[in-house]
């Protein structure tokens, strides 16, 4: 597994719940947050998203839109402070076009390199995609438009 690009942090806590800093320490590569609703878990990923916006990303589990590349949203996703200003409204209807298109900027950023010698191989961001949607296999190219093929995993058709 990859090394975390963060494995500590100290992210600032606003003033309502009880200020100060949210520290942070043994981030894996992988880390996930549990809490009730309301005790400020997205506060948190919001407050680090803001402290470092071109590398920190805060991806909001939203669930409507269509599934699909935007060429037109690709220089918001190429911009820290864009990605950062949308991502801080509370309802996105295009959500997931954005991300789609998020795949392409990391590709316009990154190149369509499978290597150790860049950080951040294609092949993690495919296994953690696959994460998120367990029923779906997702094959990433830089060089196809779009920039995804996305599988039934139950039987591998489109």
């Amino acid at each position: 597994m990859h090394a975390p690009y963060y494995p500590n942090a100290s992210i600032p806590r606003m003033a309502a719940l009880g200020g100060d800093h949210w520290q942070l320490s043994g981030l894996n590569s992988i880390t996930v947050i549990f809490g009730k609703n309301g005790s400020g878990k997205s506060l948190l990923l919001r407050s680090w998203r803001d402290q470092k916006t071109d590398n920190i990303h805060y991806v909001v589990p939203e669930r409507s839109g269509n599934l699909e590349f935007e060429p037109g949203y690709l220089r918001q996703q190429l911009s820290g402070e864009q990605r950062s200003q949308q991502a801080k409204r509370n309802y996105l209807s295009e959500y997931r076009q954005h991300v789609i298109t998020r795949v392409q900027g990391y590709f316009a950023a990154r190149g369509n390199v499978r290597t150790a010698t860049l950080p951040g191989d294609p092949s993690d961001l495919e296994r953690l995609i696959g994460q998120l949607i367990p029923d779906f296999t997702i094959s990433l190219d830089g060089l196809a438009n779009p920039p995804y093929r996305l599988m039934r995993a139950v039987d591998q058709t489109p």
